[in-house]
């Protein structure tokens, strides 16, 4: 099983961010998920 490299973990860590952070603010106005990857 291979660990992760910091780097690696920071950059997953900010896509599931910017994802979580698009679908909030979609259903704030209403958008249903906007972002759709």
């Amino acid at each position: 099983k291979e660990a992760f490299t910091d780097s690696e973990i920071s950059e997953l860590l900010a896509v599931i961010c910017f994802i979580t952070a698009c679908q909030r603010l979609g259903a704030l106005l209403d958008l249903g998920p906007s972002c759709q990857i």
